[in-house]
């Protein structure tokens, strides 16, 4: 009897490999993003796990990247202001396939999870990489949690080039190329903290640093290790909330960009959703 599953299919088949995973009893299982193709699928596998004491991990490797560490220490430990927002600039990355991380990263990021959320898809499409029957969208989504602090995310369908994360507080902008590690953090000087947001032209101290730049194998083999040994790991419920934002953007879309409120989306909405 394994230790642990790990179920890294596409969306079309994650649902019925947890389920086997779950019907066998196997106490530790990890999931690849987004969970499912549904809320109700994700809800089935929670209520199954909690029931009987499995836990599952979801992909999320945020928590264990240096670039989303400093920007938490930076934003929360230091004298840089509060955190005000999150934007993220970058190629057509799927908004399926890749916003769903930034919801987590700004979950983490602000220990705050969103409340509210509203997009912009655009109505241009292109091939999906993973197959022909899989769509993934692109365009706008911005999304709030209850005190205000906000995460845009612009990944059009004509954008090709770069990842960028733009973080802004009452006293700093930090600017962080994701793909090369190059982060920018510019502030105010100190004897010009504290003065209003409207004066957003005052002298100023620049920092430039490098850090580890996005990666995928050290910081998914520690997701694994905290599932098995320690609770530091991201849960269902934390990818089950991505997965939430991701269709209230779905529905605010088709609402011509309505402000969705994800407590007004029914846990066990049926709807079966093309992404990979």
């Amino acid at each position: 009897k394994p230790d642990i599953a790990i179920i890294s299919t596409t969306s079309d088949g994650r649902f019925n490999e947890a389920m086997s995973a779950l019907d066998a009893d196997i106490p530790n299982l990890l999931l690849e993003k987004p969970i499912s193709r549904s809320l109700n699928e994700c809800n089935i596998l929670e209520k199954i796990a909690n029931k009987k004491k499995i836990k599952i991990a979801v992909n999320h490797q945020m928590r264990y990247l240096d670039q989303y560490r400093t920007i938490k220490k930076l934003v929360t430990s230091s004298n840089l202001g509060q955190l005000s927002t999150m934007s993220i600039s970058t190629g057509n990355f799927g908004l399926a396939m890749n916003a769903c991380h930034y919801f987590e990263a700004f979950r983490y990021i602000c220990d705050e999870t969103i409340c509210f959320v509203s997009a912009d898809f655009d109505s241009k499409k292109v091939e999906n990489p993973r197959g022909q029957h899989f769509a993934d969208v692109s365009g706008v989504i911005c999304a709030k949690t209850h005190t205000g602090t906000r995460l845009f995310i612009n990944a059009c369908v004509n954008s090709g080039h770069g990842l960028h994360a733009t973080y802004l507080t009452n006293n700093a902008r930090i600017t962080v190329d994701e793909l090369s590690g190059e982060m920018l953090i510019s502030s105010r000087d100190k004897p010009h903290r504290g003065k209003p947001s409207t004066n957003y032209a005052l002298p100023h101290i620049s920092e430039r640093r490098l850090i580890k730049p996005f990666e995928l194998i050290d910081s998914t083999a520690q997701v694994i290790r905290e599932l098995l040994e320690g609770e530091n790991y991201p849960t269902i419920i934390d990818g089950k909330h991505a997965v939430k934002t991701l269709v209230g953007a779905y529905h605010s879309n088709h609402a011509n960009g309505e402000i969705i409120k994800l407590t007004d989306i029914d846990d066990e909405d049926k709807t079966i959703y093309p992404w990979a």
